[in-house]
């Protein structure tokens, strides 16, 4: 239990509160991690979705086959972890090195949406469409690595919890895409900020694992 002084300075309070709750050894430091990461997941696959139809139209469809093939591809990143063994040293190396990749293939993946206009009304457009999902899926599927990861890492027995702060990041990552950070910076600026978010997490969680 914290234990509060009143003789204690408030901006040392504050950063008293703040080392309890990134404590690594704490739940709390792990929901943390498990809020942002889902926020960084769903508002990159809302870019996509975004780039797509502002590249090949049919918003509607465009959106409803994103978050499709971005849960499946969840499903398919979790799969394939429960079929790896980890150790809990590797758990937290292979957390920092899924990090780097979801930030990676989100950066390039919206300038491989862009290059892919080139080929509009050619005969391969029907391809190059389909091809134009693949960071969508590649996005779902190191995501799908991320809460089993943290759960590993916790070793906490309480998964409803850390599961409630996914579902919550990714609703304020959805709210925010769509009131705030799409009209008011738009596709790349939005994707900057995010990833950068996505670094600063990571290596704050470098810094703390080891």
């Amino acid at each position: 239990m914290l234990n509060w002084s009143p003789n204690i300075p408030e901006p040392l309070c504050v950063i008293r509160f703040l080392t309890y709750l990134m404590n690594p050894r704490r739940v709390y430091f792990i929901n943390i991690l498990t809020f942002v990461v889902a926020f960084c997941s769903i508002s990159y696959e809302l870019i996509f979705a975004q780039a797509l139809s502002v590249v090949f139209g049919s918003t509607v469809e465009k959106y409803a086959l994103t978050i499709g093939l971005y849960l499946f591809a969840m499903g398919m990143g979790s799969v394939f972890f429960e079929k790896i063994q980890y150790t809990k040293s590797k758990t937290k190396e292979s957390f920092i090195i899924v990090e780097f990749a979801i930030t990676l293939f989100a950066m390039l993946g919206l300038f491989f949406i862009f290059y892919l206009s080139k080929f509009l009304g050619t005969t391969v457009q029907g391809l190059v469409e389909a091809l134009a999902f693949l960071p969508v899926f590649l996005v779902g599927f190191f995501s799908g690595l991320e809460l089993p990861i943290l759960l590993q890492i916790s070793n906490s027995k309480r998964f409803a919890t850390t599961l409630a702060y996914d579902y919550v990041g990714s609703l304020l990552g959805t709210v925010l895409f769509a009131l705030y950070m799409y009209p008011q910076l738009g596709i790349v600026k939005t994707l900057f900020a995010v990833a950068t978010l996505n670094l600063l997490v990571a290596f704050y969680a470098w810094v703390l694992l080891w």
